[in-house]
């Protein structure tokens, strides 16, 4: 019965996590890949919905949320990989070498 009323309530207000979907991502795979985390994190937080706010409204932020921690935690990525692109690109072109904590070594 619950996982009817979830799949129910998904069904009738999908419009609201495929719009911050498109926001949030720019590729078919990574909105669908958002799509489901959502869906996940809406359903670990299904029992603790307190009927405080319309569902919709409880539903958005908990897509909002979600949407923002992955993009920020794939930026981040992003960042990491960049930085470490680049300290390659150093070690090769310059014959720079550094430590193990990332400091430079003369």
């Amino acid at each position: 019965m619950r996982e009817q009323s979830f799949v129910k309530l998904i069904h009738e207000h999908q419009g609201i996590i495929h719009k911050i979907c498109r926001l949030y991502r720019d590729s078919k795979e990574d909105r669908e890949d958002l799509f489901q985390e959502i869906a996940y994190q809406l359903w670990k937080s299904f029992d603790s919905y307190k009927g405080e706010a319309k569902i919709s409204t409880w539903m958005y932020r908990i897509a909002l949320n979600t949407a923002i921690a992955s993009f920020r935690k794939r930026n981040l990525m992003l960042n990491i990989d960049q930085n470490y692109q680049r300290s390659l690109i150093l070690k090769r072109v310059m014959n720079i070498r550094f430590d193990k904590k990332g400091y430079l070594l003369y």
